[in-house]
Order: structure tokens, then sequence, then C-alpha cells
């Protein structure tokens, strides 16, 4: 129990099953079971008390208020087959460094495809009384959309870094990669579009490259901070 309630709407068919599994994988995170194989850390989460994983794979084990169809049915629904590709696919993700699926929900509460944001946006946030949109804050960030080269200009501004050096071949990828996150998050254009912004880059390096970064951010603290702290500060400017 730490930190406030939060909540995520999510694009159930391309990201439920990696949230649940991310989730139900956090046990083995612990600092002290780092130095478990693969077959240990299986094991801890069979017999770990303080989640529901253990009723997934046995309908023994389950508490009444979980809801474990929703999940069980994009593996075949609740039957053995399906509750047994379930396990397989929590026991491949212990040998997978995974990706956190709630980093992309951060700011605006959604996790999703730009197109699946915009779709919600459309049909439920617009039409949100402003009485309503004062008490929760976080719409103001999905309503938010920036013009591609209006935050480039930002960026280059907040972080004193010219454009064309941070597009440069060779120079710190870092910068660009907060550069190509910022440009995703914040502007209604597709990875292929980010990549023509800095520097002719293809779908597949700006891809990697942000993933790339979400990694050492989830691993690297003072990476993070100075990514929020830019994030923040652009969020200040009238762009």
């Amino acid at each position: 129990y730490q930190g406030r309630y939060k909540s995520f709407l999510i694009d159930a068919d391309t990201y439920l099953k990696e949230v649940s599994r991310y989730i139900h994988l956090n046990p083995v995170r612990l600092k002290k079971y780092s130095a478990m194989n693969i077959k240990e850390k299986n094991t801890l989460l069979k017999n770990y008390k303080f989640c529901s994983i253990s009723g997934y794979s046995n309908i023994k084990n389950r508490d009444p208020f979980v809801n474990y169809k929703t999940i069980l049915d994009y593996f075949g629904g609740d039957i053995a087959e399906g509750r047994r590709k379930y396990r397989q696919f929590i026991y491949k993700g212990l040998g997978e460094n995974i990706s956190n699926p709630l980093e992309s929900g951060k700011g605006t509460g959604i996790i999703g495809s730009e197109n699946f944001i915009e779709k919600i946006r459309e049909k439920y946030i617009k039409k949100i009384h402003p009485e309503s949109q004062r008490e929760q804050p976080h719409l103001k960030e999905v309503k938010k959309r920036y013009q591609p080269q209006k935050l480039i200009t930002a960026f280059c501004k907040t972080t004193g870094i010219d454009m064309d050096y941070t597009c440069r071949k060779g120079a710190n990828s870092i910068n660009r990669a907060f550069l190509m996150e910022l440009l995703y998050r914040h502007c209604n254009i597709t990875q292929p579009e980010i990549g023509r912004l800095v520097g002719g880059l293809d779908y597949s390096s700006v891809s990697y490259a942000r993933k790339r970064l979400r990694q050492k951010m989830k691993k690297n603290l003072k990476l993070k901070q100075q990514f929020e702290k830019i994030n923040s500060d652009l969020s200040r400017l009238k762009i």
C-alpha cells in the first residue's frame, strides 16, 4: 500500500495481457529475489499469497472478488487449456526483461495507441463538463496536443541543445531519445513521422530507441528524473 490510488483506461485487445503479466510478475522483481533462477521465481509466484496469480492456475486458489475470465478469455477461456497457456505466458516473462506497459499511461491515464487515445479524446473527453475536468487534472494532459515543430523548438530552448546537434549521427542518443519520446507522447503523429523529424530514422529505429529509453529510465533514477524535469519544463511553456 504505497502512494495514491490510480487507475488506467486500457486498450484491452492490445495491452491488457501485458499489463496483467507485468503486475503478476511484481513479486519476483524485489531485490531480495534477484539472484533466483527462473524455476525458483516460478515456484515463488505459485506460492505467493498476496496476489491473484495462483487463482489463474488453480481454481481451488481463487478469490470470489477477482474476475479471472476477462484475462483467460485471451488464452482460450477459463478452461484447463486456457489456464495452461496463461501459465506459459507468465513463465516466458520470467526470462525476459519486460518493459512496464503502465509507463505509457503516465500523464494521460490511458494505455493504448495514438489512434486509441485520439478516439477516447474525441468520443468522451471533449464532452466532459468543465466542472468535472477541474476534479480530474490528468484530463488536461489527454486533451493537450502540441504541434511537432513547436515542441522541438521548446525542447531545444529548455535543454539548451541545438536541434542539428541533437539529430546529428553519432551525437548523444539519449537527448534524441528524449525528444522522440516527447513527440510520441505529446504530438498526434506516428513513429515514422517522428523518425523523419529527428534525422531520417525509420519506424523500427524510433520504436527501439524509445523502448531502450524506457528500460534505461527504469534502472536509472537520475535519468528518469532528468526526463521528467524536461517534460515538466515543457508543460510550463506556452507551446
